[in-house]
């Protein structure tokens, strides 16, 4: 799946800017970050139809090409046509009906079948609020009715605007749990608006930069969320340079550690730290049985390290409080402004970032491709997902 951007936007002294290509090469999420007022919602609604930019929005999907929009063939095509659902901050579900008429508003007029309808209405926890009118409801049960109709509609595509902004943290996390697992169950690409760090951090595969200069936007190619944080100058303010590893078969507790696997490698996580105030590790909930994908899905942590937080040794250390060590090979060596060293480590088939002093460096004598052990204290760990 693909989707091909090459336009311009004007409003008074605002533009916008496009020139890239978004590729799910399998589904994932795509976050666009951004300060406020630098034009995300404006590049959402010009994907949706409700802007007239121009230029070429096109879709790819297979072997289909389909032009949304080719302003210098005088096409654009209506917003009720293209494959796209957008949930809004405000869920935008009509007041006058309740949550089971809101849902059969999107679910009579698409192709969702009567499985579709038992598998939304279960995964997302709607049926003890179907008799419910909207007014009832609370900010993370309506977002939860909003993705709901938006799944129900069976786009193409699924476009969500800061939809978390107004929620408070458990309802966040409920929430995004959920979205996360859109890609994996309904095989659904998802663009994803928001500028709060957690959000990203939580959700994005790939992340769309916008940046702005004499009120000119310009949207960036989108680049791996793992390549952005372990780049010096990135731009994520109050965040220091850091790593997300995957953490696999999350099933093992034991003297109150979440045992796991980074590739072949055992990773011991306080459970009480990598809960997420109470989140469950559990493979069981949530998963629908038949999809064997989503099972694989709930076994997998993802975990946002420091790169200050991670020491590095030449031999593994078989006398130290500290649990977690992981045995890589140096991937990259770079030298900061600030004199330290950020040295990568290649584990497996993913990248751990440490950063040391220039005194450290020089005292292991460290080259490429030199084994190295990595230390991480559990207290470090930080469950993204």
């Amino acid at each position: 799946m693909n989707l091909e951007l090459t336009f311009s936007l004007k409003k008074g002294r605002f533009q916008l800017n496009a020139n890239i290509q978004i590729h799910w090469q399998q589904p994932s999420t795509h976050v666009i970050f951004g300060k406020s007022g630098i034009g995300k919602s404006h590049l959402l609604r010009c994907i949706c139809g409700l802007e007239n930019p121009t230029g070429v929005i096109s879709w790819h999907e297979d072997h289909n090409h389909v032009h949304w929009l080719d302003s210098e063939r005088r096409m654009n095509m209506a917003c009720h046509l293209r494959p796209v659902t957008m949930v809004f901050q405000d869920n935008q579900l009509f007041s006058h009906l309740n949550v089971e008429e809101n849902l059969r508003f999107a679910f009579d007029r698409a192709t969702a079948n009567e499985h579709d309808w038992q598998h939304c209405i279960d995964a997302l926890k709607l049926r003890d609020l179907l008799s419910h009118q909207v007014q009832q409801l609370s900010g993370g049960q309506a977002q939860r009715v909003a993705l709901a109709r938006a799944i129900l509609s069976k786009p193409k595509l699924l476009i969500l605007d800061e939809p978390l902004a107004s929620l408070d943290w458990q309802s966040k996390q409920d929430v995004m749990d959920y979205i996360k697992r859109l890609n994996h169950e309904w095989q659904l690409p998802v663009l994803y608006v928001t500028h709060d760090i957690h959000e990203v951090l939580t959700l994005a595969d790939q992340v769309i930069m916008l940046h702005d200069k004499n009120a000119m936007t310009q949207v960036q190619t989108p680049r791996p969320l793992i390549d952005i944080l372990q780049d010096e100058n990135h731009p994520f303010y109050g965040l220091g340079k850091s790593s997300i590893l995957i953490a696999h078969n999350t099933q093992h507790q034991q003297d109150g550690l979440l045992h796991c696997q980074v590739g072949e490698q055992l990773m011991r996580l306080p459970i009480a730290q990598i809960s997420d105030k109470g989140a469950s590790l559990s493979s069981k909930e949530h998963t629908h049985p038949t999809n064997l994908k989503t099972v694989a899905e709930e076994n997998k942590l993802r975990l946002c390290i420091a790169a200050n937080d991670v020491s590095l040794a030449l031999s593994e250390a078989k006398d130290s409080s500290i649990v977690n060590t992981l045995q890589g090979k140096v991937s990259r060596i770079e030298q900061t402004t600030s004199g330290q060293y950020l040295i990568q480590l290649k584990v497996d088939d993913q990248y751990l970032l440490s950063e040391i002093s220039a005194y450290s460096f020089k005292r292991l004598n460290i080259e490429m491709w030199q084994p190295l052990f990595a230390q991480i204290k559990g207290v470090a760990l930080q469950r993204c997902r």
